[in-house]
């Protein structure tokens, strides 16, 4: 995986699980699906782990084992939820639903980035323009020094922040790093709702495929939590198997858990009594994948505007002050 997740590298990942998911679909063995992805990869940075897999597979190795073997190519929640659909028999259907979801995260930040692209290029022309005292120090004096430090002392916080954020979405972090960033990322309004509903829609997704599969519920709740990619929901959880074997349902367990919003734990009440609990937990996935995607829309709409309308104060500020400046210099002189 990269040090920076990029748009071509996320719709390389989709194509790659889409191949995997439609040559299953279409009867080929799951060795002979990666051999052929392997023949005609979508990039070759994505296929660099086929060929230890196929190896581990041919051993007599199970498909979790084998991705154990390259542990540092393979993203968390892609080894949860392949290990999920390993146990439930349903490798295809996990493979189709990791492209939708790579090829939703290439699309969101395609259109980050393009909408970004002209705030961020008016907020460097800002930022070598202002404050123009150092500008004209530069071209009438050659003052070349205090100009550099000025602006290194602006961009080099700036670009440390960007790239931190790039490194974040690539989830290289685990264990407690990964639970602060959860925390603090999860305190900003709307973004932390967005999250905090992605986590939601993986641990229905997981847990309704599980449960189609026959595994038990305490086994369901563990690894649905892992595949939610939340450390949160993962602390939140982990009494459960506990209760369970107490001879408690998780129903009349989880209102007393926070992080499960009361819309969740209702829904999932209901298909508990009714025996109706694997459909209830593929609809309460689509309904938290929806909510999910528009608020990540509307974060990438609005976030450049925001960002653009402070580069504009910023501006507007360097404008009055240098007039007010120009001519409090002219009364002073008059005077």
């Amino acid at each position: 995986m990269p040090l920076i997740l990029t748009p071509g590298y996320l719709e390389a990942q989709a194509a790659f699980y889409e191949q995997l998911g439609t040559l299953q679909r279409a009867g080929l063995g799951l060795i002979g699906a990666l051999q052929t992805v392997g023949k005609n990869p979508p990039r070759r940075s994505v296929v660099a782990m086929v060929p230890a897999i196929i190896a581990g597979l041919q051993r007599g190795e199970t498909f979790s084992d084998a991705l154990g073997s390259v542990p540092e190519r393979l993203p968390e929640l892609d080894r949860s939820l392949l290990e999920a659909g390993e146990k439930t028999g349903r490798l295809d259907q996990v493979f189709l639903t990791l492209g939708r979801y790579y090829s939703d995260r290439a699309r969101l930040l395609r259109k980050m980035l393009s909408s970004f692209a002209y705030p961020v290029f008016v907020l460097h022309f800002a930022a070598l323009i202002f404050p123009t005292s150092l500008l004209t120090d530069l071209v009438w004096k050659g003052e070349v020094l205090p100009f550099l430090l000025s602006k290194l002392g602006i961009f080099i916080p700036l670009y440390a922040i960007g790239i931190g954020l790039l490194m974040l979405g690539t989830g290289r972090f685990g264990g407690q790093w990964k639970a602060l960033f959860e925390s603090i990322l999860n305190g900003i309004p709307f973004l932390g709702e967005a999250r905090r509903n992605v986590a939601l829609a993986r641990l229905a997704m997981t847990m309704e495929a599980l449960l189609s599969a026959g595994i038990n519920i305490s086994e369901v709740w563990v690894l649905g939590s892992r595949c939610s990619g939340s450390p949160r929901l993962i602390r939140a959880t982990t009494h459960l198997p506990q209760g369970i074997a107490a001879g408690r349902t998780p129903a009349e367990m989880l209102p007393a858990i926070r992080a499960i919003p009361t819309l969740f734990c209702n829904l999932y009440q209901t298909g508990e009594i009714s025996g109706d609990l694997d459909n209830t937990l593929a609809r309460l996935h689509v309904y938290y994948q929806e909510q999910a995607t528009r608020q990540f829309e509307a974060i990438v709409d609005w976030t450049p505007r925001i960002l653009y309308l402070a580069v504009v104060l910023y501006v507007a500020w360097n404008i009055l002050s240098f007039y007010a400046g120009y001519f409090g210099a002219i009364n002073d002189a008059m005077n």
